[in-house]
């Protein structure tokens, strides 16, 4: 086979690894949303990881798990999600990390293993990444400060703020560690559970995109604005009094609402109003630190507290906003035009396969009793998943 072939072989079980990926994303992603279980990311990252270390030692392809990756975080852009760049972004860097120590340390057990754990550890890294771009750096003062508080009056005399963040990373790593294994069991397991029959449906996933394309308004002038207007609106804050700092915000957050009326059902949830009013009072009371380890109000940290809450508002509507105008279809056009050509159609395919893909796979409760067992005969699915894609491709060629 040619250089040319090998390389597209690659990215057709791209698209049969990052579509299967998507669907579990669907299935239990939903299923973890609808019940608002805690660590969602760290168990959508260790499904994740069970299902590419299995399938990396089916198909053994360099490269196979960060095409997969990819192809999966593009799948998730037409999701109605109103924050889409995050678990985009997410899905990707889990794939990358993964690839990078099982490329690092051989396709052996321990680097599996290894691999693993780094790459649901990236869910906990970017939950932080993701809080520090939110409210800013004085949020680890606050935290550093409140720690030392609890510790003293705990009759401690000094507390470690980084303790409680080594040990939540050792718990992802952990996770990791534990979904790599598992995916090492399945991958003994596949073609012992029974052959599935899969037959793809005749669907045409690019008249698909232009259906649900056409319902909404797209402005490559609003993307470069909303990308402009985060780093901008953060330095403002920072730089501006209240008064300037309010009124801005306040006029860009209407017009977000205004054009991206979906907005209101994440900016009106009285939760996230309620978090920050504590994040406000918390700033208050615990920006400042008294040597004694009493608690001291500050005017100064109230406004910390304020500046921190305008910060998240702008970050939150921009990110909506960006994610949503990234979706245009002439960004969309431009993007897989420029070399792309392999992961459009991969994406195409992956799109194409993937009500059937749901339709055969486990339900959500099947999936938490008997994981290995439902990964496992969704990786059945695998080789003839790859033959009916590839008699389809031809016409995204």
């Amino acid at each position: 086979m040619t250089t040319s072939g090998i390389h597209h072989q690659k990215w057709l079980k791209a698209a049969v690894a990052g579509g299967l990926w998507a669907s579990v994303e669907i299935i239990i992603g939903s299923f973890l949303h609808n019940m608002r279980i805690p660590f969602a990311g760290a168990v959508l990252a260790s499904f994740g990881v069970m299902l590419m270390v299995a399938f990396n030692r089916l198909w053994p392809e360099r490269g196979l798990i960060w095409r997969a990756g990819l192809v999966c975080a593009l799948m998730k852009s037409i999701s109605p999600s109103a924050t889409l760049l995050g678990p985009m972004v997410g899905i990707f860097a889990e794939s990358l990390v993964l690839e990078f120590f099982i490329r690092l340390f051989g396709r052996n057990i321990p680097s599996f293993l290894i691999a693993g754990g780094f790459a649901v550890m990236t869910a906990f890294a970017q939950k932080l990444f993701n809080i520090l771009i939110i409210y800013g750096l004085n949020l680890v003062q606050i935290y550093t400060n409140l720690l030392d508080y609890v510790a003293r009056q705990l009759g401690y005399q000094a507390a470690d703020p980084w303790a409680l963040i080594i040990i939540l990373f050792s718990i992802y790593f952990g996770l990791g560690f534990l979904a790599s294994l598992s995916g090492i069991i399945i991958s003994t397991k596949v073609g012992t559970t029974g052959a599935v029959n899969l037959e793809t449906p005749a669907l045409d996933q690019r008249k698909i995109f232009a259906q649900s394309d056409v319902t909404k308004r797209y402005s490559v002038w609003l993307l470069a604005l909303n990308i402009a207007a985060i780093p901008s609106g953060i330095i403002l804050i920072g730089k501006a009094d209240f008064i300037l700092s309010s009124v801005t915000v306040l006029v860009y957050m209407s017009f977000m609402l205004w054009r991206y009326p979906y907005l209101y059902r994440r900016l009106l949830k009285p939760m996230i109003w309620v978090q920050l009013i504590i994040l406000v009072l918390f700033s208050g009371v615990f920006y400042r630190s008294s040597d004694a380890g009493e608690l001291v109000f500050s005017a100064q940290g109230l406004w910390v507290g304020v500046q921190m809450c305008l910060r998240a508002i702008v970050v939150i509507s921009g990110f909506s906003g960006v994610s949503h105008e990234m979706s245009n279809p002439v960004v969309r056009q431009v993007l897989f035009s420029k070399g792309f050509s392999h992961v459009y159609t991969s994406v195409a395919l992956a799109f194409k396969a993937l009500p059937a893909i749901l339709e055969m796979a486990p339900r959500p409760s099947v999936f938490f009793r008997q994981p290995l067992t439902s990964v496992a005969q969704m990786l059945n699915m695998a080789d003839q998943l790859r033959v009916l894609m590839q008699k389809e491709q031809y016409q995204y060629q």
